[in-house]
């Protein structure tokens, strides 16, 4: 309906002068010293309301003797009305278009309560009558939606405008208007670029240009089958292009033809919206044969000598009369397909000689029947085996790559055979190269393929190899095998600890190795928390050997996060799920004093003698003071004789005599309440 809404609103041609319109639309054209008029409505129940109550015209003189009027003249006022039910039963008497659509005026009308189907009735009954209009002027007329007017003269531009009348009969504001004289020089444009779309199986494609200069209706599609004398209608019914889309530039039209190897000639005549035809088209010339016909036939083949191939073939005299000659093809089985003759072969030689080549062994041939327009017809294909028992020479310089996708590149130099057809990759799953099977096939020119495989297997070894095989399945022999590594995207196992305790120096960490034979590094971390900054210690090989590590960078009661990586090969790490915290508490008693050193120094007073006393001593904490204690030999217990800063490691002892013996034991304190043990007892006799 789209389409055939567009005849109507377009405008025809000719410098015509539109004005402002509303709701209706108007075309003009004179012919004949008159000037015709056609307008319609463009919506449905504008065109019902049309056809109840009629249209006004209006006629003004704007311009005479090429001098445009200061004010319009008003020459015509009159009132168009549509024709009785009589009129219209004596107009379908005569004329077709009359009679299919005089019911729904008078025969059939709308009975419905809904809406929406009332309106899409009336929508459709609006399209269908104004088409008809369009391509019957008396119709146009019955239906009020035309005027001739013959009171014109030739030195005069008028104005018309139609307006839609009102109930009362009296002009609405729905109006369109337009300009038009016989001075003004209308040319009749015929339709555009007729041309022979396709012709195939007796059936003609026509195709020509949308008119952008004329407005068509509809076309009348003509024939002629005496050269172009006379031509004759295809059918009596115009052609609406409905099927053509209606953004489409060109329209297209098919006809069977009735008869075969016979020329038609075939031209397009437009109907303009007046019911009126078009100077015709440009001619197109048709040669009417059988389009679905055969290729060669029974093909065969004989080798007179290794240099040459006689290829013949048979054709169907029944069909000669349809092709022009034949095109030989050949191929290796590959895409690549070259036609091997420059001229077409004559229709009744049906013989080609080939020259063969050393490295031909298999080749394919088709004999294609060229018709009368080039188009080619395949024959079924030929094989053509040449014995051949020597296998290919094996291919060099194999590599292959795989990345951490499992995607593997094989690259290879070609085999120095000329008759290779192709390549077979064999690849082996397992250590064992003999377990291969066939992965891909890759074409003679071909040097490189990719193969995808698991990461995740058993061994950590993909085996390849490429076998260059010929066209009699001839296969390479001793062909090399590489072997690939599959990448490692898998991190280590972690090591674990065995130990952690701490030393009066230091804490001691030992942790077994990773089950991952791969490892190739251990990093040993430390971190303070909160603070979650971590600080490595010390790394190791990876030599699969228990380790022990002392930190000596400790505090007593602090707590200390302690973790073990281990880094394969790749640069992988196994985290830190080896880790423990370690916190050493405050000791009851520190250790005791046990490097002391006693010793008699010269005498201050000849009856007087000295004993210098000195002691090593570490702690993590500070020392606040040492407790020396002294006994004589015969004393049961020791008893004070000092204390000393916690920063002096000596003191001399000038409560002693001769000929006796004094032992001597220290006391360390800490600035944290902390004391340590019973240390060792030291022992003197002086003399």
């Amino acid at each position: 309906m789209k389409n055939l809404k567009i005849f109507l609103v377009l405008l025809f041609i000719g410098g015509f002068e539109s004005f402002a319109q509303t709701s209706l639309q108007i075309l003009a054209k004179h012919q004949n010293k008159n000037i015709s008029l056609r307008w319609s409505a463009m919506q449905a129940q504008d065109w019902e309301k049309g056809n109840k109550y009629g249209y006004s015209l209006l006629r003004e003189t704007i311009k005479r003797n090429g001098k445009v009027l200061k004010k319009a003249e008003n020459s015509i006022i009159k009132k168009i009305l549509p024709a009785s039910q009589t009129q219209w039963n004596q107009l379908a008497e005569k004329i077709d278009y009359a009679k299919i659509i005089k019911g729904y005026f008078y025969d059939d009308p709308i009975v419905s309560a809904d809406t929406a189907e009332i309106n899409n009735t009336l929508r459709g009954r609006f399209i269908f009558i104004s088409l008809c209009a369009d391509l019957s002027q008396e119709v146009a007329q019955y239906l009020a939606l035309s005027y001739t007017d013959s009171s014109v003269k030739a030195n005069e531009i008028y104005r018309y405008t139609v307006f839609l009348n009102n109930p009362d009969g009296l002009p609405s504001n729905s109006k369109a208007t337009i300009s038009s004289g016989l001075e003004q020089n209308i040319p009749s444009f015929p339709p555009q670029n007729a041309l022979d779309l396709d012709y195939v199986d007796s059936t003609v494609t026509l195709q020509w240009d949308y008119p952008i200069i004329s407005t068509f209706s509809a076309y009348h599609i003509e024939r002629s089958v005496d050269g172009g004398e006379n031509f004759q209608k295809i059918s009596k019914t115009p052609y609406l292009p409905l099927e053509n889309d209606v953004n489409s530039k060109i329209i297209t039209f098919i006809d069977k033809v009735p008869k075969l190897h016979q020329t038609y000639i075939y031209r397009v005549v437009g109907l303009d919206p007046f019911g009126e035809e078009s100077i015709p088209s440009n001619t197109v010339r048709i040669y009417a044969y059988q389009t679905v016909i055969p290729g060669g036939q029974n093909l065969r083949y004989s080798t007179p000598n290794s240099n040459n191939l006689i290829l013949e073939w048979d054709y169907p005299d029944s069909l000669k009369i349809n092709v022009k000659g034949f095109n030989v093809y050949r191929d290796y089985g590959l895409p690549h397909v070259k036609k091997m003759n420059q001229e077409p072969i004559n229709l009744n030689s049906r013989v080609f000689v080939d020259k063969l080549n050393e490295a031909d062994e298999s080749i394919i041939y088709t004999i294609a029947a060229i018709d009368l327009r080039n188009k080619e017809t395949q024959s079924e294909p030929l094989l053509v085996v040449l014995q051949d028992s020597i296998p290919p020479l094996k291919v060099d310089s194999l590599k292959a790559k795989m990345d951490k996708n499992g995607i593997v590149t094989l690259n290879w130099q070609k085999s120095k055979s000329i008759d290779v057809a192709g390549y077979d990759i064999y690849r082996a799953e397992s250590d064992n190269p003999n377990e291969m099977y066939l992965v891909k096939q890759v074409e003679k020119d071909v040097y490189t393929a990719k193969d995808t495989v698991s990461l995740v297997a058993s061994t950590r070894y993909v085996n390849y190899k490429v076998v260059a095989s010929d066209f009699h399945v001839n296969y390479s022999r001793k062909n090399d095998t590489i072997r690939v590594l599959r990448p490692d995207i898998f991190p280590p196992k972690p090591p674990l600890f065995i130990a952690v305790y701490n030393t009066d120096s230091s804490i001691v960490l030992g942790w077994s190795p990773s089950n991952s034979e791969d490892v190739v590094l251990y990093r040993v971390w430390k971190s303070l928390p909160p603070d979650t900054t971590k600080t490595m210690l010390a790394q190791f090989d990876g030599s699969p050997i228990e380790r022990l590590f002392n930190d000596k960078q400790w505090e007593e009661e602090l707590l200390v996060k302690y973790w073990v990586e281990a880094i394969d090969a790749e640069g992988l790490s196994s985290g830190d799920s080896c880790k423990t915290d370690v916190q050493v508490p405050k000791p009851f008693r520190r250790p005791p004093v046990n490097l002391v050193f006693l010793k008699t120094l010269p005498k201050e007073k000849e009856d007087k003698p000295i004993v210098n006393i000195r002691w090593e001593y570490t702690c993590p904490k500070p020392i606040s003071k040492f407790l020396i204690s002294k006994k004589e030999k015969n004393e049961s217990d020791f008893s004070r004789l000092t204390d000393v800063k916690g920063d002096i490691f000596e003191f001399n002892d000038l409560d002693v005599d001769k000929n006796k013996e004094y032992t001597y034991k220290i006391y360390a304190f800490c600035k944290d309440d902390t004391s340590s043990s019973s240390g060792k007892e030291v022992t003197l006799k002086i003399k």
